[in-house]
């Protein structure tokens, strides 16, 4: 059987096994299995592929109201077809905005699989930091958000959400219309 770490490319891409570990995730998220070291080790091989799996990750843990695994599949290997990014665009703003399907435990979860994830052997140390950070700044936890980021930023000076994390809170940007 393929696992996610094997997939390189969209060109490449077992739609079956990536669907099953985009589906595994996603009942995770939605309290439906429980976190285990399959789980985080499916978790830290997909945090290392590309961003885009990284991005649609984050947005099924800020949306899980409209991201499911099918979705998540189109945001991480067709990020740039025209209906994907405004499906994308369109659902970070509403969440940003207005708050629109935020389930503060469903970003714990997530938050949980990723610090799980993140002591794997091969987990890329930076991006699990941004994306910890990330997470802790859509809850508006500016202490933890700001350590994170800046220790993702030791590592890696070129961890552009960990950069962007640090600059929201620089010029007082919260989501959910929250200012400082």
């Amino acid at each position: 059987m393929t696992k996610i770490n094997d997939i390189t490319n969209a060109d490449t891409v077992n739609k079956t096994a990536a669907g099953t570990e985009f589906a595994r995730v996603h009942d995770y998220l939605h309290g439906r299995r429980p976190l285990d070291a399959s789980l985080a080790s499916v978790a830290a091989s997909m945090l290392s592929m590309r961003l885009a799996v990284r991005d649609a990750l984050i947005l099924a843990a800020i949306r899980p109201d409209a991201v499911d695994a099918d979705t998540m599949y189109a945001f991480a290997f067709t990020p740039h077809e025209p209906h994907t990014a405004t499906l994308m665009s369109r659902l970070l703003t509403d969440a940003f905005d207005t708050g629109d399907g935020y389930e503060p435990q469903v970003i714990e979860r997530f938050d949980e699989l990723v610090k799980a994830a993140s002591n794997e052997q091969d987990a890329p140390d930076a991006q699990c930091l941004a994306v910890r950070a990330y997470l802790a700044w859509w809850q508006r936890d500016r202490d933890t958000a700001m350590r994170y980021a800046v220790e993702a930023l030791d590592i890696s000076e070129d961890c552009t959400l960990a950069a962007i994390v640090l600059a929201a809170f620089s010029r007082g940007i919260l989501p959910r219309g929250q200012e400082r």
